[in-house]
């Protein structure tokens, strides 16, 4: 089965991450107006302090200290690998830093929750079930399907 060409040059995943930070720019837009300049400095230095720490153990977690055949890189081999995988980094600060954002944001300026806000229902067994079904059943069903069990 054929892809569009344009899904096919982005990439499933990048795609997604659009999509999320389209969503974040939304809320941030949509909320940001309700809160003095005080307020809003607080929730986004909160936000880039919890982005450091979640950022930095997402970062030690994937970096791989150890090449395949189980010697430690060097430094430079090391700064290669950050090189590299530049996106990922730079995602693993990024997505803690909207996430956090976003829901301190929509709670300051709305008094409510994140939920509410995105999907207009406070059921959170709702969202959480819709999004096992179109996040993880769906897509593998579609494997099953497609490619099959092995």
């Amino acid at each position: 089965m054929n892809q569009p060409k344009a899904l096919t040059r982005i990439g499933l995943g990048r795609l997604l991450s659009l999509i999320y930070f389209l969503t974040w720019i939304y809320l941030v837009a949509k909320y940001i107006v309700a809160l003095s300049t005080p307020a809003l400095t607080e929730v986004f230095m909160n936000a880039l302090i919890i982005a450091l720490f979640v950022g930095l153990g997402l970062n030690i977690n994937a970096f791989q200290i150890r090449s395949r055949s189980g010697t430690y890189r060097s430094l430079k081999q090391r700064a290669l690998y950050i090189r590299d995988h530049i996106g990922n980094v730079v995602a693993f600060f990024v997505v803690p830093f909207c996430v956090s954002s976003a829901s301190s944001l929509v709670v300051a300026a709305n008094s409510g929750n994140l939920v509410q806000a995105l999907f207009r229902t406070e059921s959170y067994a709702l969202i959480m079930v819709g999004g096992f079904m179109v996040f993880i059943l769906l897509p593998a069903l579609y494997i099953l399907y497609r490619h099959g069990w092995e």
